[in-house]
């Protein structure tokens, strides 16, 4: 069983605002414990506004004012041209609008720097060599996606490399590099964001077979069997280190199929 915190905001801009501030948090205590902070972005809309909210006053105020310990991470990347508009990390760049311009970028290589996938995954899997994540952000699509892992494909299970080729990813662009989920998994903390009723089948999915606490905010998650992960990868993400963010509270969704509170 994984020990989950699960907590519901009211829509999708409160749901990013707390994951700025947990981004915040770990850089500083991570930064203020060994000097360096290795953060994994994700990209989608919550993963994006989490990082736009860094240039508003409220959040710019508490960035470190050295960001040279800072190093930025892509759970997963499009293979596509630096400049193209598909590129997460590119997304991110311009939501972020150099409000961490003094950080280090770990850019998942694209077609310029590499021939194919699977020598871009080949070649950020030597980068990520043992590095270890202070906190990976994950958001989940509406098919229980993270990252580049998509239900029934191979890759979910693979965890004999750091980094993975997609070469056929249900949604467009169809050629993809990810982080595979036991990389991801090693983090020292983990945040799945998702908010919209299209996530909350997948949300509820996620819950099958757990159980809340007395508290409401966590809650007791079965751990993922293979062919459960195969089903809905976002299964991964769940550990006695990760944090749910989303517009759904954990009890709604437990009651919604059954299951009881303890």
């Amino acid at each position: 069983m994984a020990n989950v915190t699960w907590c519901a905001f009211d829509g999708p801009e409160a749901v990013s605002q707390a994951a700025t501030d947990r981004l915040l948090a770990a850089m500083h205590r991570a930064l203020d414990a060994r000097g360096r902070a290795d953060l994994v972005l994700t990209g989608g809309s919550l993963g994006i506004a989490m990082l736009a909210n860094l240039t508003s006053e409220r959040f710019a105020a508490r960035l470190p004012q050295d960001l040279a310990g800072v190093h930025l991470w892509w759970g997963d990347e499009r293979f596509v041209g630096r400049s193209d508009e598909d590129r997460n990390s590119g997304q991110a760049l311009d939501a972020m609008a150099g409000a961490l311009s003094g950080a280090t970028l770990h850019l998942v290589p694209g077609p310029e720097e590499a021939a194919s996938p699977e020598d871009a995954a080949a070649s950020y899997a030597r980068e990520l060599a043992g590095v270890e994540f202070d906190i990976v952000f994950l958001g989940m699509g509406p098919d229980g996606h993270i990252a580049s892992l998509f239900p029934g494909h191979e890759q979910v299970l693979e965890d004999s490399a750091d980094a993975l080729a997609e070469l056929d990813s249900p949604k467009p662009p169809p050629q993809r590099v990810t982080m595979s989920g036991s990389r991801l998994r090693a983090a020292a903390e983990i945040v799945l964001l998702f908010a919209g009723e299209e996530k909350h089948a997948a949300a509820a999915a996620l819950l099958a077979g757990a159980s809340l606490d007395g508290e409401q905010t966590r809650a007791n998650v079965p751990a993922p069997s293979s062919a459960g992960a195969l089903e809905l990868p976002a299964r991964l993400a769940l550990t006695d280190r990760t944090t749910v963010l989303s517009d759904v509270s954990a009890r709604q969704l437990i009651e919604a199929g059954g299951a009881k509170e303890r």
